[in-house]
């Protein structure tokens, strides 16, 4: 998996990870988690996942970028 993952805390307090591609675009953002552990379990399934396109869809932001999410994300909406 090419690109790189950005740990943050959000304005809530929460964690959440972004994946950048090289050219710096976000690819993936992620749900907020209370812990950083959690946040860091989130990335591990990301690259455990990542080589099943099944589990992904991209959807289409007003930006007009693509944004990819989890379809557990999808069940949870």
């Amino acid at each position: 998996m090419s690109g790189n993952f950005e740990v943050y805390k959000d304005n809530a307090g929460e964690f959440r990870f972004r994946l950048k591609a090289s050219n710096g675009q976000n690819i993936l953002a992620s749900e907020g988690y209370k812990a950083k552990s959690s946040c860091m379990n989130g990335i591990e399934s990301v690259k455990k996942n990542a080589s099943d396109d099944v589990r992904y869809e991209g959807r289409r932001r007003k930006e007009a970028s693509t944004r990819l999410i989890s379809k557990r994300e999808i069940i949870k909406l």
